[in-house]
């Protein structure tokens, strides 16, 4: 199942690389959970799996902030280019 694309890709101090999706955080499957399998699906064709490591929600709640999560360790930004296709494996 597609879920979205990655619009942005950041590095968090001592937590890793944080991925910011190109949908809000109320329109993501409420079946999406850490530890989850996905797929990512790069610009360029690779397709590899990995999880989800942590969800991120934002504090104060926002349903209309962009959903973001952690990736698993050892995935660096050049790995999941922008516009890279997320779907659930």
């Amino acid at each position: 199942m597609f879920l979205f694309r990655i619009a942005d890709a950041f590095d968090i101090t001592n937590r890793g690389l944080g991925l910011a999706a190109d949908t809000i955080e109320s329109s993501v499957p409420a079946m999406l959970h850490a530890g989850d399998a996905i797929e990512f699906r790069t610009p360029n064709g690779r397709r590899f799996t990995s999880r989800i490591r942590a969800l991120e929600f934002s504090a104060p709640a926002n349903p209309d902030r962009p959903f973001t999560f952690l990736a698993e360790e050892g995935l660096a930004r050049p790995d999941v280019p922008i516009g890279t296709e997320v779907w659930l494996h």
